[in-house]
């Protein structure tokens, strides 16, 4: 997984622009689908849903590895509480 979010976070600093774009992407992707995730995974949609987190992480304001380590944790958490 380190090797995934090396990946990714070399391309964020080094290829912004084509970065920027898949995030655009992603976000019409996952928007019809929000009210729906938030039955099942409420921080993970809040977490996807709020776009500081996007703007922070362009913006350097956040380390782009603190930004996936939140999206893990929240994910997980949301796994653990759908598992019960």
């Amino acid at each position: 997984m380190n090797d995934f979010v090396n990946l990714m976070c070399t391309g964020i600093s080094t290829r912004s622009r084509e970065v920027m774009y898949q995030l655009n992407e992603l976000e019409r992707t996952i928007d019809p689908y929000l009210p729906y995730l938030k039955d099942f995974l409420p921080r993970t949609a809040a977490y996807l849903g709020n776009r500081d987190n996007k703007g922070r992480l362009l913006a350097g304001t956040e380390s782009c590895t603190q930004v996936i380590s939140n999206f893990r944790t929240l994910l997980a958490v949301d796994l653990q509480d759908s598992a019960k």
